[in-house]
């Protein structure tokens, strides 16, 4: 083992000199130091040259380099020795600005300065050599959350040639911003994605190729369950809730609907109307395929009988599948903040939030755009908005 040290006084006044250079003739009795290097090492290609002539001259395996300013060229230092063989893992720089700045007969200052240098040259002697290795990387990734942020990731990823798992835990794709209706000023669909360079409209959420991209495999009704591994190469178990309608069969024509007998609140519509217990939320849902809610659906055998390609699956369960990824994206969007208890929210079914306003004022929501109270169906006379809330 032989430890260099290397003291140096770059860009301060000539009287620091003698005070770095008395750190010098301190770490000359280090034990394991075997040469001591002094003068202005700087970042100029010059003394870059010079430190690694002294690194090859010395024959030094482990460096530590002590100076005023190291932080605005330890990288280059670091580089300079790994040219010339020495593992970047034994490597020490150490900040000795206290030291240069302090007063000629500032004593405590310079003993601060040793008890570093000392700790730095304990630390590099007592360090392991790491010897790079190149491993394999899955080229794959998980992104965790279906609203626009994940739709969005996952197709620049699929674009790029790698496999993307885009997880999502309901049973469509979009997060809230279907729920949005029309956005202001453009008019264009809420759902839809924003645009990045000036562009006159957003850029459309339900032509979006992810649903359909070779590269691409979602899975809705999905969480994850269990992520184990290093940065990659991860597993992730994802737990799957049923749908109860094959996903490969389903054509969206809407006949189990019709036959179904069973009625829930319609979350899409944050309660504000009913909705089947087998249901599309929208026209606009990624994938157009329904969902059977088993506890609202009264007649499930029915139901099931009276789909055409025999898509329903009373007997699906929780699945569970493990995937290889290389890289893990959360996207998991937000929650509404919930104002019970404040300005009659929670009490008085006309005390709505901003979301409750888009659905009534979307086309598609349960009033068809029209502006109507929920507690009588009436319109109303005028209309308080408080900001801020919470």
């Amino acid at each position: 083992m032989r430890i260099g040290v290397v003291v140096s006084p770059w860009g301060t006044s000539p009287d620091t000199s003698a005070k770095v250079g008395g750190l010098a003739v301190y770490a000359k009795m280090l034990p394991g130091v075997a040469a001591v290097g002094s003068g202005n090492y700087g970042p100029t290609d010059k003394d870059l040259t010079r430190f690694k002539n002294w690194i090859k001259k010395n024959e030094i395996n482990r460096v530590v380099f002590a100076s005023c300013r190291p932080r605005l060229f330890k990288e280059a230092y670091k580089n300079a020795a790994v040219d010339v063989g020495i593992n970047k893992y034994l490597i020490e720089v150490i900040d000795i600005s206290e030291l240069c700045a302090a007063e000629a007969g500032d004593e405590i200052v310079a003993e601060k300065a040793k008890i570093l240098l000392r700790a730095a040259v304990n630390r590099v002697g007592s360090l392991e050599e790491v010897k790079a290795q190149k491993i394999p990387i899955e080229q794959a990734a998980l992104v965790i959350g279906g609203g626009l942020v994940g739709m969005e990731a996952a197709t620049r990823l699929a674009d790029q040639g790698f496999k993307v798992h885009l997880v999502e835990r309901q049973p469509w794709l979009g997060g809230k911003t279907p729920q949005l209706g029309t956005c202001f000023p453009s008019m264009d669909c809420g759902n839809c994605i924003a645009p990045f360079h000036g562009e006159l409209h957003r850029r459309c959420m339900y032509r979006s190729p992810v649903a359909q991209h070779p590269n691409v495999e979602v899975h809705t009704l999905s969480s994850l369950k269990r992520l184990v591994g290093v940065v990659g190469n991860f597993r992730a178990v994802i737990e799957t809730q049923p749908r109860y309608i094959n996903e490969d069969k389903c054509i969206g024509c809407g006949v189990c609907a019709e036959v179904c007998e069973g009625e829930a609140p319609n979350e899409f519509n944050l309660g504000l109307s009913k909705r089947k217990a087998v249901y599309i939320p929208s026209n606009q849902s990624l994938p157009r395929i329904y969902y059977l809610d088993r506890e609202s659906c009264e007649n499930p055998e029915e139901v099931a009988e009276s789909c055409p390609v025999g898509a329903i699956d009373l007997e699906m369960g929780v699945e569970e599948k493990t995937l290889s990824v290389g890289t893990v994206i959360v996207a998991t969007g937000f929650d509404m903040y919930e104002p019970t208890g404040m300005y009659g929210y929670g009490e008085h079914r006309d005390v709505l939030t901003q979301l409750h306003l888009a659905r009534l004022l979307d086309m598609s929501g349960p009033t068809g755009g029209a502006l109507l109270k929920p507690s009588d169906g009436e319109r109303p006379d005028s209309v308080v908005m408080v900001q801020c809330v919470g």
